[in-house]
């Protein structure tokens, strides 16, 4: 007797009372999730069920519930999530681990600066919880569940009304309604690893602290090693005036990142001051299948895979003091990385006057960065120079090496395309393939007798339309027939370049390598209905036969658009 009373004790002792026996329901049985390959590949993979991907016990979380319930179905919600500042009761006696989903009920709304506001979250909602490789913790919705008359994302909000936006280059208000907690962030999930985070909606930040960078006014702080956030909509911010001197700094959706994966995630200020938000500061290790546009900055720090993304509608920091970046690397890290299939276009051309880094990528030493099957269209003037740096980045030291092939480049202006430095760190770079299109007489500037170029095609916007490549084409600078001067006129780089991703023991590159053999497939379009992405367009044509051609389209011959099933029923 005295021995099971002894275990009794170590018992309670060892697991605290409601932690270790809470014990969620059973989960939604649709296949409406993405496929956890779906970030790495290039084409669309079928949507799974929840127990797929290892998450098997769920809690549903609800505006209209309380924490007293049971939270392991729908009838009996909670009204938080474990994390939330205001969790209590079986929320609180809650602690998340691997293989548990936490479902929040559509078209509901969670407050993070109106503590007067049901729910309110009362203030940063923190997830530090680790799932596993195969059974991450969740954080997302049931397509089948929701308020209303029809589904829509959980509303993650900092109350902070939108004002007016008539189009100028810097909006602002007088002063912040609300700020969440002391930093002004919404979600931390920095310290949280095989985390996903899917469907929700983040809106009505403002940010009040204009000289606090990167720590302040974050709509989403991302994690480490598994973390995915997916399907995500952050718009709807507001700023009080920037300093006319000094340094200021504009709010992020997202920050932050180690291994992370952003997934197929819409950031649109176009209901915003647009340099007043950053899509992304640091992290970046992999991002696919997104919407970035009417937004002022994106540098990473961990850089691995970018690629089928949408870059449009660029503007510099409202600050008026720092330039923009549509895509900055701060360091890389030491592996070889690509950059595919993306479409960047009207970069500077809504805003005056305004000053950006386009390109400017820092590859580890002894590694390499890979630009393939990009297009870029319709820049401002002020991108002169910093179009594509090669080596310049500031106190980088010595870096590693570029590849750039098989990329569609219009310069808007008369500038040139590759920019290099000639002395100090220049990077070891080959361009091949390359179609680029501009008036200033010659593609490359400063760049060293080193530098690699073959099978190179520069036009002028005269020549090129002279022959069917504009920019009003369905796929901008696309050949318009089967002959043309980019057609079968490249050099098959399919054992080098291509066999190098290829052979990687790294799904990642492997993923590029078989991209590599492909021609663009043009990104992912903004659906602007439901701020969703969809990826279902032109399909991707071998690069074999008749050899490969110069840009990023293997022929004039449009592809029939892609059958593959779209990741995010919703």
């Amino acid at each position: 007797m005295k021995n099971l009373t002894r275990f009794a004790i170590f018992l309670l002792l060892m697991f605290p009372a409601g932690k270790i026996f809470a014990q969620g329901g059973a989960c939604p049985a649709g296949a409406n999730y993405a496929n956890a390959t779906a970030p790495l590949k290039s084409t669309l993979t079928a949507p799974v069920t929840l127990a797929s991907l290892g998450v098997s016990s769920c809690f549903y979380i609800s505006a209209a519930g309380a924490d007293t319930n049971s939270g392991t179905s729908e009838s009996s919600p909670w009204a938080h999530a474990p994390g939330m500042p205001n969790c209590s009761g079986n929320c609180a006696n809650t602690n998340p681990k691997g293989g548990e989903g936490f479902i929040f009920r559509g078209g509901d709304a969670w407050h993070f600066g109106n503590s007067g506001a049901a729910p309110s979250t009362g203030g940063t909602w923190s997830v530090s919880s680790n799932g596993g490789s195969g059974s991450p913790i969740y954080f997302g919705i049931d397509p089948t569940w929701f308020s209303g008359s029809a589904w829509a994302r959980p509303v993650l909000t900092g109350d902070n009304p939108l004002t007016p936006h008539p189009g100028t280059y810097a909006d602002s208000v007088s002063s912040c309604a609300y700020q969440t907690g002391g930093g002004n962030n919404m979600v931390d999930s920095s310290a949280a690893t095989y985390v996903t985070f899917d469907n929700f909606e983040f809106t009505g930040m403002c940010q009040k602290d204009i000289g606090a960078p990167w720590s302040a006014d974050i709509y989403m702080h991302r994690g480490g090693t598994g973390t995915v956030y997916e399907h995500l909509y952050f718009h709807g911010w507001t700023h009080v005036p920037f300093s006319a001197s000094g340094t200021t700094w504009n709010m992020e959706a997202m920050q932050g990142g180690q291994g992370e994966t952003t997934f197929q995630c819409v950031v649109d200020g176009s209901d915003s001051d647009p340099g007043g938000g950053g899509a992304f500061f640091e992290g970046g290790s992999v991002v696919s299948q997104s919407v970035f546009r009417y937004t002022s900055q994106i540098v990473t720090t961990t850089m691995h895979s970018i690629h089928d993304n949408l870059f449009e509608h660029w503007f510099q920091p409202s600050d008026g003091l720092s330039h923009g970046n549509v895509l900055e690397s701060s360091g890389e890290p030491a592996s070889n990385n690509a950059v595919y299939n993306n479409v960047f276009r009207y970069i500077g051309t809504d805003c005056n006057g305004c000053s950006f880094v386009n390109f400017w990528p820092q590859p580890s030493v002894g590694y390499t960065d890979y630009f393939f099957n990009n297009v870029e269209y319709n820049t401002s003037p002020a991108i002169n120079g910093n179009y594509f740096n090669v080596g310049q980045n500031s106190n980088s030291g010595a870096q590693g090496t570029i590849d750039s092939f098989n990329n569609t480049w219009e310069n808007t202006t008369e500038g040139a395309i590759m920019t290099c430095d000639p002395s100090g760190y220049p990077e070891p770079a080959t361009f091949s393939n390359n179609h680029y299109i501009t008036d200033g007489g010659s593609a490359y500037v400063s760049c060293p007798s080193s530098t690699v170029k073959t099978s190179e095609l520069l036009q002028t916007h005269s020549q090129a339309s002279g022959q069917g490549y504009t920019a009003s084409a369905p796929y901008a600078f696309s050949p318009p027939a089967s002959s043309g001067p980019t057609i079968s006129a490249g050099t098959n780089v399919s054992s080098t370049f291509c066999g190098t991703l290829s052979g990687s023991s790294d799904p990642v590159l492997q993923a590029a390598g078989a991209a590599c053999q492909l021609d663009t497939r043009y990104a992912c379009v903004y659906v602007s209905t439901s701020h969703t992405v969809a990826c279902s367009g032109r399909g991707a044509l071998p690069r074999s036969g008749g050899g490969w051609s110069i840009g990023a389209y293997q022929s004039g011959v449009t592809p029939a658009a892609a059958t593959n099933a779209r990741a995010n029923v919703p």
